[in-house]
């Protein structure tokens, strides 16, 4: 009787089962997917946003990409309108802490105004333009002018932040020199820097709280080393 081997030789060894040697390819967006999807990101992008995610196989870089780009003035937008708004300075009223052409940026969100702070606004003289000027006069003060000097409650303002010694501050057919007046509620005294070379209240008078459409925050473009 044959003994039975406990191993095969090679020419015995069973077959392994096939093995997938291939690979799955990617997923490719049909040229018409392309091009509708195109169309839409140009024409209707939040629909073409929807479809290029869900719809076709794109890069997710190039999703990403493309969804920043398209969101991007509407941000802009949002920007614009609710915190930040761009101006552009025209004259010399705020000389010399601001300059002709130089452009500031202002924030429309701000809870309070307190003295010293640099406003554009609608002046009442011309509600179709928009003014800078220098809030000296909030409510409950009693403005005067007298010999060149402003006094807020029979104190001499101290102006020595934006103004220099030798500026004088005469008064105008709004508020003429030792004449006081008392600021109102939701009421502003506004005042260029350049006081020889400025309509302000002094002309033409207060200025009311909701014709302020911003606050300015700094010069970013075409600014003068001596801004303050």
């Amino acid at each position: 009787m044959s003994e039975v081997p406990d191993t095969l030789s090679a020419s015995q060894t069973p077959p392994l089962p096939p093995q997938n040697n291939t690979t799955s390819s990617k997923k490719k967006t049909p040229l018409y997917m392309t091009i509708i999807t195109i169309l839409l990101l140009w024409i209707l992008f939040p629909i073409g946003v929807l479809v290029m995610w869900l719809l076709t196989y794109w890069p997710k870089w190039i999703k990403i990409t493309f969804t920043l780009i398209l969101l991007s003035p509407l941000l802009f937008i949002a920007v614009f309108i609710f915190l930040l708004r761009p101006f552009q300075i025209t004259g010399d009223a705020m000389f010399p802490s601001y300059y002709d052409s130089e452009h500031v940026m202002t924030t429309v969100r701000f809870s309070t105004i307190k003295r010293g702070d640099v406003i554009v606004f609608k002046p009442p003289i011309d509600p179709n333009k928009d003014y800078i000027k220098r809030v000296i006069g909030i409510q409950g003060d009693k403005i005067s002018l007298d010999n060149g000097t402003v006094y807020i409650n029979d104190e001499k303002l101290d102006e020595s932040g934006y103004v220099g010694p030798d500026v004088k501050t005469y008064g105008g057919n709004f508020l003429p020199d030792k004449t006081p007046i008392f600021i109102s509620q939701d009421m502003y005294f506004v005042l260029g820097d350049n006081r020889q070379n400025s309509s302000d209240s002094r002309a033409w008078g207060l200025v009311p709280k909701k014709d302020i459409i911003s606050k300015v925050l700094f010069c970013y473009s075409g600014c003068k080393p001596l801004n303050k």
